[in-house]
């Protein structure tokens, strides 16, 4: 074989096991469960803003479609549509809530503080590391088994 073609498939074996350390951190699969997680209550939010709370907003206001509002600066000249900023803005607003509360939920019925990943602060530089660190990765001293 060639030396420039084993050069090559060493180059790939690398970065092929860079990747598969990097997919087997559990910081990198715990993102990408949150990311899972997110789209999928995304889902369940802005049906709870259009379905539940806007039906309500357009019977106090008398309209959920705000988009139709707009202030027209010349007659056949450029057009501010401020209906569509207030929708906008009403949804985040709406969503940002329903996010809170449901976080708040959520942390009020888990009882179960358990820390998957237990910290430890460094005697030298004072920052948080895992507890099972033997070397700080912020200042890179050395730490004993009783620090």
């Amino acid at each position: 074989m060639n030396k420039r073609i084993k050069k090559r498939i060493g180059f790939f074996k690398k970065i092929g096991n860079e990747f598969k350390q990097l997919a087997l951190r559990s910081s990198f699969v715990d993102l990408a469960i949150g990311v899972i997680i997110g789209a999928s209550l995304q889902t369940i939010i802005r049906s709870f803003v259009n379905d539940i709370v806007m039906p309500i907003i357009a019977f106090i206001v008398g309209s959920t479609d705000f988009s139709t509002l707009f202030w027209e600066i010349k007659k056949g000249g450029p057009t501010i549509y401020y209906g569509v900023f207030l929708t906008n803005v009403l949804n985040f607003l709406i969503m940002a809530l329903a996010i809170l509360l449901l976080v708040k939920f959520l942390n009020r019925i888990s009882n179960v503080n358990v820390s998957l990943n237990p910290k430890k602060k460094c005697p030298y530089c004072r920052s948080d590391i895992s507890a099972k660190a033997t070397r700080c990765p912020n200042c890179t001293s050395t730490l004993t088994n009783s620090e």
